[in-house]
């Protein structure tokens, strides 16, 4: 063997090394989605359900901390918000209780736009199932901070029975304090379903998804009627807009499906009419 024959297989050993090594590192690509499987149905949770309960369990634990350090604090700061009745736990409620909404708005919108496949073309069918399950999540989670910081009010004096209890002795509004109760619990289903994503049905998917419309109204009707800042024009505003949009929304999202079951259904019909008949030609005129 030669000088420039040896050269040259080393050559050719060090290529196939390197393509081997890019073969092994290469970014796993994701299948192809089958025909007649919508989008929505071949996304995959971008969160695990261990994850996920393990932030949940982290939220309600801080928010309880929250609750037992903060009147015992001895910093200046904590002093000037804290005294024989800290309403620093009502003003954390109440802004809590606002991010809450706008992520389950924001949830709802992200579910619309995949559904009615505007996200399509920006910024993906992907990225917007992952925006819509991460805002879940977070709506899910200052809605915890909402509901369990109250325990630290002394002027309110809620017990843990009346916070996860409906009807269990809330003296103020107890009807719209309870809407808020369920929306919280529907929305717990709501985001830990993509956790089970893969072990449900289809049907069983869409029946919980469609329930997320119910969440989300009990959680305006919960913050217009019981929240104290409802009286406010920038909350009504707020509040209108959240409903305007997610109506308009629905709306085109069920024109969106009428079309597509209407194109569906005229496409039959045409494949019949262009089949040549069997013995004849038709006649014209």
């Amino acid at each position: 063997m030669t000088t420039q024959e040896a050269f040259h297989n080393l050559n050719a050993a060090f290529a196939n090394h390197r393509d081997a090594a890019a073969t092994l590192h290469a970014p796993a690509k994701r299948p192809a989605p089958a025909a007649g499987v919508t989008v929505p149905e071949t996304l995959e949770a971008a969160i695990s359900g261990r994850s996920a309960l393990i932030l949940l369990a982290s939220i309600v634990f801080g928010a309880l901390a929250a609750v037992a350090l903060i009147p015992a604090g001895t910093r200046p700061m904590v002093l000037m918000i804290v005294n024989a009745a800290p309403v620093v736990f009502w003003h954390i409620s109440r802004s809590t209780a606002f991010v809450a909404l706008f992520f389950t708005w924001l949830s709802m919108i992200f579910g619309l736009l995949i559904t009615g496949k505007v996200s399509g073309k920006w910024p993906g069918a992907t990225q917007t199932f992952e925006l819509h399950q991460h805002a879940s999540l977070l709506g899910l989670a200052f809605a915890l901070i909402h509901v369990l910081i109250l325990l630290g009010d002394r002027t309110l004096a809620f017990t843990l029975s009346q916070v996860i209890i409906p009807l269990a002795g809330e003296s103020y509004t107890p009807i719209w304090f309870s809407v808020g109760q369920f929306s919280l619990y529907a929305m717990i289903i709501l985001t830990l379903s993509y956790s089970v994503r893969k072990t449900i049905s289809q049907p069983v998917w869409r029946a919980i998804h469609f329930a997320s419309f119910l969440q989300f109204t009990l959680a305006v009707v919960h913050g217009f009627f019981r929240g104290s800042d409802s009286g406010n024009l920038a909350a009504q505003i707020g509040y209108g807009g959240c409903v305007v949009s997610v109506v308009a929304l629905t709306v085109y999202r069920v024109g969106v499906s009428l079309r597509a079951r209407a194109a569906k259904a005229a496409r039959p019909s045409r494949a019949v009419r262009s089949q040549p008949s069997q013995g004849f030609e038709p006649c014209e005129g």
